[in-house]
């Protein structure tokens, strides 16, 4: 079976982490050079003096510290910085990184590309889509609890945005080619067993079914004679052969010559025939003699 090329959950994965540690480090440089973050250390002799420092700012919303040792580095956070602008400067920057490339940091030191079912590099507008929609990807309070419940289940892991954007993310060597998700093998079959006291239903016809009662020789009187075995017109004459030209049909009016007509004994009822070993009888309705099948259970035209 032709193997999966978007079966790369675990680099994906890695990629994801590799992609958040950078965007927090720019965002957090981002921050810093607006003037809206900044950090002093302090140094003391003992590690408790350090640790008693950061005390006060447990609980403080512009304020953040932590002892290393015996240093405490305190972080002062602005109120003036914008936020949101520096988050969107950040993921155009990721969008438009991942529309050209093909690719985000992450996935360009895992050797991963993203493409569409052609191959091609997904380019700027499936970039932004599958971006948004991270939205609903990490709806559960920002993890990706969905995009990566989808990423590992769905047929070409594709997470929501994938599918909507109509992407994969497929080894950087397979650019260029299409992409052929393999179907989900089968599950093997597995017999049932009957459960105790499972009795199987009647086979039908019944054992030992045969022609119905009372067919037979009738006693004390010769059987008619059968007709001839050598020489004799067979029961249904194949139609005359078509002398036209190719592709051509014969005219309405022309039919098969009619089945000649064979004389009826002077009594009715199956007869058993020693050279064929089973009953035959003349049939009125058909005008013909028929001998019993006993394989297939019914009256056919018997063997000329």
């Amino acid at each position: 079976m032709t193997s999966d090329p978007t079966a790369v959950e675990g680099r994906r994965i890695a990629a994801w982490l590799i992609d958040l540690a950078l965007f927090l480090v720019a965002l957090t440089a981002g921050i810093a050079a607006t003037g809206g973050l900044s950090w002093t250390t302090h140094e003391f002799s003992t590690t408790s003096e350090a640790t008693a420092f950061c005390k006060p700012y447990v609980n403080s919303t512009e304020k953040a510290c932590t002892s290393l040792g015996t240093s405490a580095v305190l972080v002062r956070v602005g109120g003036s910085v914008n936020w949101p602008a520096i988050w969107l400067v950040c993921t155009i920057a990721y969008i438009v990184l991942q529309g050209v490339t093909g690719a985000s940091p992450g996935k360009v030191l895992l050797g991963l590309r993203v493409v569409d079912v052609d191959g091609q590099l997904a380019g700027l507008g499936k970039s932004l889509l599958r971006t948004i929609l991270w939205i609903v990807d990490a709806i559960t309070c920002g993890l990706p609890v969905v995009g990566g419940t989808l990423m590992v289940t769905s047929a070409g892991h594709q997470r929501y945005g994938d599918k909507r954007a109509g992407t994969f993310v497929v080894p950087k060597e397979l650019v260029g080619g299409p992409i052929v998700i393999p179907p989900k093998p089968l599950a093997p079959y597995t017999f049932q067993v009957p459960p105790p006291g499972y009795t199987s239903p009647p086979s039908f016809p019944p054992p030992g079914y045969g022609p119905p009662p009372g067919y037979g020789p009738p006693a004390g009187s010769p059987p008619p004679a059968a007709p001839p075995s050598d020489g004799g017109p067979p029961p249904y004459p194949p139609p005359a052969p078509w002398a036209g030209s190719p592709g051509t049909f014969p005219a309405f009016e022309e039919q098969p010559p009619p089945r000649p007509s064979v004389e009826a004994p002077d009594t009715d009822g199956p007869h058993w025939d020693d050279d064929r070993d089973t009953y035959i009888q003349y049939d009125r309705a058909v005008e013909m003699w028929v001998q019993w099948d006993d394989k297939a259970e019914h009256w056919r035209p018997i063997d000329t």
